[in-house]
């Protein structure tokens, strides 16, 4: 319901004259770069506004195997964040002039890596244009890529363990001694 919903967010509104942040993206499999440009947004301002986009845009620009969430989970995963104020669940991939004056944004903060096109524009165009971009640098190795490599690389180590161990237990039990009963 919205009110199991709600009881994840900060339930903070905009302070008067305060400054929104505004950052999107996919906000897949959250991780702790994910945390990192929430708290340099968090720096920039007074209330931070984050944009989950959908499902089918991060598959677009990503591929079929993303997101690993939805974009319901991955909501949730943003609002569990205690930099993110309040979440726009389906938000636009591209900056429009309707999601800045809405919610009366004052800065766009992206991380150097995250420019990317729609119809061969530039998704923060409009931020740019209204002097409202910022970029914050990533100033770590996070990334979905990086976790689903971690992933991958102790399920590696743990397939190998388990495979090390099923052999040693056939070898105990091809020469297990069996006790007669009488």
């Amino acid at each position: 319901t919205s009110s199991r919903i709600a009881q994840f967010g900060s339930r903070t509104s905009v302070p008067v004259d305060g400054k929104v942040v505004y950052v999107s993206g996919a906000f897949d499999v959250f991780n702790r770069g994910h945390v990192e440009i929430l708290r340099k947004a968090k720096e920039l301002g007074d209330f931070v506004l984050v944009g989950v986009h959908t499902d089918a845009d991060v598959r677009a620009r990503c591929g079929d195997e993303h997101p690993v969430l939805n974009e319901k989970e991955r909501a949730l995963s943003v609002l569990s964040c205690r930099y993110a104020d309040e979440v726009v669940i389906g938000a636009p991939a591209k900056i429009t002039n309707d999601l800045l004056t809405t919610f009366n944004v004052s800065i766009v903060v992206a991380e150097d890596e995250d420019e990317y096109l729609i119809d061969g524009e530039d998704v923060n165009a409009l931020a740019k244009a209204r002097g409202l971009y910022r970029v914050v640098e990533r100033a770590h190795g996070a990334s979905v890529a990086g976790v689903a490599q971690k992933i991958m690389a102790n399920r590696a180590e743990f397939e190998a363990r388990n495979a090390r161990k099923a052999k040693s237990e056939s070898a105990y039990y091809a020469t297990k001694k069996t006790v007669a009963e009488t």
